[in-house]
């Protein structure tokens, strides 16, 4: 799960892109929908998704070792990248 600040509509099949790779799409919005009010940084703004991305570009931008973006290299970067559950380890 994730969430972007951008004014333009967000929709499911959008690609997000991992700036350690990009030339390709690292992964897509799998749904997404307006934050609550309360939410949201700026007014009209929050988007909250689901995303389906790799697990090593996700733990790399959490570190700050890569920036993960929606639509474009270039778009708005995605935020509060955490999984809805926890993923067992000995599997």
């Amino acid at each position: 799960m994730a969430r972007v600040d951008t004014g333009a509509a967000v929709q499911a099949g959008q690609d997000i892109f991992y700036d350690g790779d990009p030339a390709q799409p690292a992964g897509l919005v799998a749904q997404a929908a307006p934050e609550p009010q309360k939410r949201r940084a700026r007014p009209q703004s929050g988007v909250a998704l689901i995303v389906c991305l790799p697990i090593a570009a996700v733990e790399a931008a959490a570190k700050g070792a890569g920036r993960l973006t929606l639509g474009t290299p270039d778009g708005p970067p995605l935020a509060d990248l955490h999984l809805p559950y926890p993923l067992l380890e000995d599997i």
